[in-house]
């Protein structure tokens, strides 16, 4: 993907780096999942320590509004939707931490979220990205006994994971783009989303594939749990998933 991504960025130097992680999310329209999202970033991140960058796909619904006031957040705004790969690969090219997040505006984090992954992402030196269990998802990643009813008790659930799998991580052949934590020595050697895959949709399939051929390993920090809502997205855009 050399003629799709900026070289010159891939060959940054570790001193260069000026924080410790980079949250990139992509967004469209529906606002008050990016205030929920953000919210809970704020709570349960070391914003001194983390960057969060969020590329707005040409919302019509105030988003651009609230962003523009908002002064802790790194904000891109395209006239026009780039879809999630465009809108992720302006973001990690903007990106000055040692970690790079992509997230999904329609995920609730939880205590120690960060901390954790990136704990997994140093656990060895093979590892290229790193995923957290969640509510809903494809694939191993969800966890089927995740049963709550309000944020309060999913918290609740998140806690009791985070002490029943302390330091678990599991291999998988994928982690899924809702939210997911690259390494930055990872990205410069496979670099960005490819973004042939316009909308969205499989573009973090071909991304760990990548990152596969590449000998990194994808895995999955078991003991953080999220909340994902899902589709949000592409339920606003009235988008076939299936279809598409």
């Amino acid at each position: 993907l050399s003629e799709l991504w900026d070289v010159d960025w891939l060959a940054l130097q570790e001193s260069e780096v000026s924080v410790l992680s980079s949250i990139i999310i992509p967004v469209f329209n529906e606002l008050r999942y990016t205030q929920q999202c953000l919210q809970a970033i704020f709570q349960y991140c070391d914003i001194t320590r983390t960057q969060i960058i969020i590329i707005d796909n040409g919302s019509t619904d105030g988003t651009l509004e609230f962003l523009s006031s908002q002064s802790d957040i790194d904000f891109i705004s395209n006239s026009e939707n780039k879809g999630f790969a465009g809108a992720v690969n302006q973001g990690l090219q903007r990106a000055r931490g040692k970690y790079l997040v992509v997230m999904n505006n329609d995920v609730i984090v939880t205590k120690d979220w960060l901390d954790r992954l990136i704990r997994a992402a140093e656990s060895s030196p093979h590892i290229g990205v790193v995923g957290p269990m969640t509510n809903w998802i494809s694939g191993p990643q969800r966890d089927p006994l995740a049963k709550y009813e309000n944020l309060e008790a999913m918290h609740a659930y998140a806690a009791d994971t985070r002490q029943t799998y302390e330091h678990v991580v599991i291999p998988c052949q994928q982690v899924r783009g809702f939210l997911m934590c690259i390494t930055g020595e990872m990205l410069r050697i496979v670099g960005g989303f490819d973004e042939q895959f316009h909308i969205g949709n499989y573009e973090d399939d071909d991304f760990c594939l990548r990152i596969s051929r590449a000998g990194f390993q994808t895995v999955i920090a078991r003991d953080v749990f999220v909340h994902h809502v899902g589709s949000v997205t592409f339920n606003n855009l009235d988008i076939a998933y299936q279809k598409i």
